[in-house]
């Protein structure tokens, strides 16, 4: 039988901007395996 391990996905890097997280589209692009213009579109 074989075994399946599941790999932690990275997390988009955060930063701190006045006080309030914020990240990029592209990274939340990459995150959630979408395509960036499809992200830019929904923001």
């Amino acid at each position: 039988m074989s075994q399946c391990e599941l790999m932690p996905m990275p997390a988009p890097s955060i930063v701190l901007h006045d006080g309030h997280p914020a990240t990029t589209s592209l990274e939340i692009a990459k995150f959630f395996r979408k395509r960036y213009t499809d992200v830019l579109r929904d923001i």
